[in-house]
């Protein structure tokens, strides 16, 4: 397994020839509901786009986690899971395959017969506010039998 960081909540997943590219946040700057006055977060140098991508993950549909200006530079068939409101994003910016993803919920990259599947479950995560809480992942890596908390 091979983990990349990014900076801020960026990773790439590295595990057995699959790629997961979990909150990206790449290139330009970090704004959240366009009020660069109250918080703006700066890139100084963009990170290039991996290669490769078999999944982007969403833990949220915050511009930290799923950030506008870097999804709408990938490629947009390449699949996404995400909490709803990240998954909303992923689909108004023209995802093609979009799995919207509820507290308890699983679902896997690859079939059966993919030695290198991922089985990806979906757990209560960080609180947005009083009365919301946002996607926390355990994914499971078949060809190595590893498990990674996001």
């Amino acid at each position: 397994m091979k983990l990349t960081w990014f900076d801020a909540n960026s990773w790439l997943i590295d595990v057995a020839g699959k790629r997961v590219l979990v909150d990206p946040w790449l290139v330009g700057d970090l704004v959240f509901g366009g009020l660069t006055w109250l918080v703006r977060g700066f890139r100084p140098k963009s990170i290039d786009i991996p290669e490769n991508i078999d999944l982007i993950l969403l833990s949220q549909g915050l511009a930290d986690h799923a950030h506008p200006e870097t999804l709408k530079r990938l490629d947009k068939s390449i699949p996404v899971m995400a909490s709803p409101d990240g998954a909303k994003l992923a689909r108004d910016l023209g995802y093609q395959s979009v799995t919207a993803l509820n507290h308890g919920d699983t679902e896997y990259v690859g079939d059966e017969s993919d030695a290198s599947r991922i089985k990806v479950q979906t757990f209560v995560g960080a609180p947005i506010g009083p009365m919301k809480k946002e996607n926390a992942y355990v994914l499971t890596f078949y060809s190595t039998g590893a498990r990674l908390y996001y």
